[in-house]
């Protein structure tokens, strides 16, 4: 292993309510102390910073911190979050490093249900302008001159397993989405056996019914020939929707290279440059004042 390799560092900071997590990549270099936190602010080489937050679909303008029970705890906007990193790494403001925002959804639009595949069979192209990462980068740009800043994205969810950041499959993403979340109430176990129910099924097999379209078990054991085209329907929607919250929610489907965007700014022409991370194509180029 080089000296490269062997010579990376890890920090982490508890900030308020939320978790930075600094990644040094440093061949020369001195690391300070200072009373409030750590950094690595007189490095001769270029680093990476990797800031962790929660991010949703549909909100792209808010960044949050939450317990694990998904109760949300605080909100930053972007302007504050910037002020937050400005304050934390001032002293490195003029120097070149990298930044991977790990945020769900933080490269997404807030027209979250478009495709974010940037293929060119994609008619409808997203307005990658209104995504939390750009106001955040733009920010970070226009009132803290990070010039040098370097910065990625995802545009769909982001785990980790096994110590490996993974990024959440595009497709499922708009499958769940468009189908399943908006009837996300409609299809839970109680919900079922009373829709079920309303069709005329007795409530014991309503109720058996439910469980085994919620397991995905089949309804085999069912004689569906005997109940009305609507319960039948209904029956065919459930085993739709639970079929594609198992996709949804499986993390076997998450990629390691999949759907990131890297940001950077051109001094020369004041224009923030997006390119898709893993074929380098041009996504935006955009001129901030």
């Amino acid at each position: 292993m080089d000296l490269f390799k062997r010579s990376i560092l890890f920090l982490l900071l508890k900030i308020k309510c939320f978790f930075i997590k600094l990644k040094f990549y440093k061949k020369n270099g001195t690391l300070f102390r200072t009373k409030t936190f750590r950094t690595a602010y007189n490095l001769n080489s270029e680093f990476k910073i990797y800031l962790g937050i929660h991010g949703n679909y549909g909100q792209s303008d808010f960044a949050f911190q939450q317990e694990l029970d998904g109760k949300i705890i605080k909100q930053f906007n972007y302007k504050s979050l910037a002020n937050i990193f400005f304050e934390l790494f001032k002293e490195i403001q003029i120097k070149k490093f990298r930044l991977a925002l790990v945020m769900c959804y933080a490269g997404r639009s807030q027209d979250y249900l478009i495709k974010h595949d940037f293929t060119l069979e994609n008619s409808l192209f997203p307005n990658l302008k209104s995504s939390f990462a750009f106001k955040f980068y733009s920010e970070l740009i226009n009132n803290y001159k990070f010039y040098q800043l370097s910065m990625t994205a995802s545009t769909t969810a982001v785990t980790y397993r096994s110590k490996k950041r993974e990024i959440q499959n595009e497709d499922l993403l708009i499958n769940y989405l468009k189908y399943a979340n908006p009837r996300e109430q409609k299809y839970q176990l109680d919900d079922m056996t009373g829709e079920l129910m309303k069709q005329g099924l007795p409530e014991e097999i309503a109720d058996d019914l439910s469980y085994e379209i919620f397991l995905s078990n089949g309804i085999s054991n069912f004689d569906l020939n005997s109940y009305n085209n609507e319960a039948k329907k209904f029956i065919d929607s459930a085993k739709n929707y639970w079929e594609i919250i198992r996709k949804y929610e499986d993390p076997s489907k998450y990629k390691s290279k999949y759907n990131k965007i890297i940001f950077n700014f051109d001094e020369i022409t004041k224009k923030v440059i997006i390119k898709s991370k893993y074929d380098q194509k041009i996504l935006l180029t955009e001129k901030i004042s």
